[in-house]
């Protein structure tokens, strides 16, 4: 099955210095890492509502947000197969026949309903800001 993952993930240096943190510095990190996460995942099923993309609600249902603490990122995606041409938009033969939708298709492309690129994109800036504040809290100048 296809997935799509989009991950706050930085260089591998700078995610050992974030291991390198201690204590409620740490916890702190690893909760709005997680947090935006979910975010994510959430912005993303209400963008397929809006989109009117939904039309079983599988696609909505398969939003996950995962945390993996060793590495302190997270992950935000679906598994389901027709994720990504809902996403990105694809091409379909017209005038073929789809017994699920039990018609014929008109069009040659069908176009993109962006869902979790959107609620990426509102949330990368409001985790970069946070995760700024956090490390000028530890590491103080002086």
């Amino acid at each position: 099955m296809a997935k799509i993952t989009m991950k706050l993930e930085g260089e591998k240096a700078f995610q050992i210095d974030l291991m390198k943190l201690k204590g409620k510095v740490r916890k702190e990190v690893r909760a709005l890492t997680k947090g935006t996460g979910v975010k994510i995942a959430d912005t993303a099923k209400k963008n397929l509502t809006v989109n009117k993309s939904v039309v079983t609600g599988t696609l909505r249902r398969s939003m996950t947000s995962e945390f993996y603490n060793a590495r302190c990122y997270s992950e935000a995606g679906t598994n389901v197969s027709y994720a990504p041409p809902v996403e990105f938009g694809h091409r379909q033969t017209p005038g073929r026949y789809v017994h699920a939708i039990r018609r014929r298709l008109k069009a040659a492309r069908v176009a993109a309903k962006p869902f979790l690129t959107p609620a990426y994109k509102r949330y990368e800036p409001v985790y970069y800001r946070g995760l700024m504040l956090l490390l000028k809290k530890a590491f103080p100048r002086g």
